[in-house]
């Protein structure tokens, strides 16, 4: 099976950028904090909630994202493998971040980037089950509309 190299691309230019955002000790969201501040007129505690909200938000959506990419890498809808290979490079991800100053890592990100991962692929295979069956229903469509104009 013969990869698409677009696709090979842009997965590991996702992974690089996942991986130098939490490189950066500047990535923990402390400079977010004043900017909610400054543009929602949040308190120090209300924008401490968003900043935590968006934070983790942006989990599910970088590591769904990432889970796709694996999923369309792979084909065939190997949707438990790309789950795998996402939780992975989430838990290693974390690691790498336990050496960054400034940065900790956390089971609970990891179980977040997994959920993130799964509900992203449940997702899909809802969308990629829909547009089976739409297709399925207008080819049978076409056939009884087919026979009805032979018979006539």
């Amino acid at each position: 099976m013969k990869k698409n190299p677009f696709l090979v691309s842009v997965l590991i230019i996702w992974c690089f950028l996942i991986f130098a955002f939490t490189a950066s000790p500047s990535s923990s969201g402390s400079h977010t904090l004043s900017t909610f501040q400054q543009l929602f007129g949040l308190d120090d505690e209300q924008a401490k909630v968003v900043n935590f909200l968006v934070r983790k938000a942006t989990h599910v959506v970088v590591f769904g994202f990432l889970a796709l990419l694996f999923t369309f890498v792979l084909r065939k809808k190997r949707f438990l493998f790309a789950w795998t290979l996402t939780t992975v490079y989430a838990a290693t991800d974390e690691f790498h971040q336990s050496f960054v100053p400034g940065r900790t890592a956390s089971i609970a990100d990891v179980l977040l980037d997994s959920v993130g991962a799964a509900l992203a692929l449940f997702v899909w295979s809802r969308v990629v089950s829909e547009k089976k069956q739409d297709i399925n229903q207008s080819i049978t469509d076409d056939s009884i509309n087919r026979r009805g104009k032979s018979s006539e």
